[in-house]
């Protein structure tokens, strides 16, 4: 931690993921004594890189008139 991190009042830090899924993160804070901060954290993200299905199934209504051919009257 730097003097301009504390500063701005938080850290940027990049964290390695290995892929899919659940990444739990630890953070603590250590003073120089190695005095540790007793407001440690732990959080849990999920890392989903795949988009979402987002048009959901698509259905062809039936040929009402048996011609072959759906238009917007069926």
């Amino acid at each position: 931690v730097t003097a301009a991190d504390i500063t701005n009042g938080f850290i940027t830090a990049a964290i390695p993921v290995a892929g899919e899924g659940p990444v739990t993160i630890h953070a603590e804070a250590v003073d120089p004594q190695g005095n540790l901060d007793v407001a440690d954290a732990d959080v849990t993200v999920t890392v989903d890189t795949l988009p979402a299905d987002l048009i959901g199934a698509i259905t062809i209504p039936e040929d009402l008139n048996g011609d072959g051919i759906l238009n917007a009257d069926e």
